[in-house]
């Protein structure tokens, strides 16, 4: 074989002796150049990524930046949940004081109706009650049936009255979640 670049006839070689010293001595000043040119950019670099205003700095504001943008993007999806969670109770709370109303002026003219029914009849129901061994009369019989609503209705508005309880406590404990309450106690 030959060497490539001074085609000399060589053994088994593909440069000569000569020119593979040449070869090196080029490569390692080509290498001592690029360690050079490296270390005085590594050196130019430092006080750049130290700084305090630096590209380091600037790397970590960057990720916080993008840190609290996803933050703040959770808190708005879960922002529009709870505002649709709210919506959802306040109708739910609107429907139950319709109801409740409903209520209220039934049991008001259940007792208006038992009011007016007491004051003509008070004397003659109260002769035949006390009569042992005779029937009631049927304004008697009206009466009880009119307490027995009166009951029925005051259950119903019992029932009413623990499905507020449990709204509230649903509208209170969503308001805590959005907004950061705290309970300011005075001293007695």
């Amino acid at each position: 074989m030959e060497c490539d670049v001074c085609e000399q006839p060589g053994r088994r070689k593909f440069f000569c002796e000569v020119c593979l010293k040449e070869r090196l001595l080029i490569h390692r000043s080509s290498l001592k150049r690029l360690g050079e040119n490296h270390e005085a950019t590594v050196k130019r670099a430092l006080p750049v990524l130290e700084a305090p205003d630096g590209v380091q700095e600037r790397r970590i504001a960057k990720a916080r930046r993008a840190r609290l943008l996803s933050d703040c993007l959770s808190l708005e999806s879960k922002d529009v949940q709870v505002t649709d969670a709210l919506r959802q109770s306040q109708t739910i709370i609107v429907a139950k004081r319709t109801q409740l109303s409903i209520r209220r002026n039934r049991l008001n003219q259940a007792r208006e109706q038992l009011e007016s029914r007491r004051s003509p009849a008070k004397s003659s129901t109260k002769q035949q009650s006390y009569i042992p061994g005779v029937p009631l009369s049927t304004s008697a019989t009206n009466l009880i049936d009119i307490r027995q609503q009166i009951l029925i209705t005051e259950q119903h508005w019992g029932e009413v009255i623990k499905n507020l309880i449990v709204v509230r406590r649903s509208l209170i404990s969503q308001l805590l979640s959005i907004y950061p309450i705290t309970a300011h106690r005075t001293s007695e």
